[in-house]
């Protein structure tokens, strides 16, 4: 067990084998309800501890409350919690900027409450 200092982490994720730089790594990603953030880490697969360094931080704006990453394309898809759906760099240093996909409301249907989000 391992306790982080960094906020309320909620709905924590993990990928396997995502290819980062070359390498297969483990990534754990939570939503920070503490700053309404999404905070990914690397796992260290011999200590199965995480690392020291923040791997890539952004701010959503709301509760984020599921997402999915497209590897191949290096897009992670953010459900904002009663608001829309958004599209982030999933890249170390892609930064915060983001597109909506859809809005609560919107031309597709979006209900609010959003929650989890998959890739078909």
């Amino acid at each position: 067990m391992q306790e982080l200092p960094d906020g309320r982490l909620d709905n924590v994720n993990l990928r396997d084998d995502l290819m980062l730089g070359g390498l297969g790594v483990t990534v754990v990603a939570a939503s920070n309800r503490s700053n309404d953030s999404i905070a990914p880490y690397l796992l260290n697969p011999a200590t199965r501890q995480f690392g020291a360094e923040l791997v890539h931080e952004f701010e959503v704006g709301g509760r984020a409350e599921g997402c999915a990453a497209d590897d191949e394309l290096g897009i992670l898809y953010v459900a904002e919690e009663g608001s829309a759906l958004w599209r982030y760099s999933a890249e170390p240093g892609g930064g915060s900027t983001r597109t909506e996909i859809d809005r609560v409301g919107g031309v597709n249907g979006l209900k609010a409450d959003l929650e989890g989000v998959t890739i078909w």
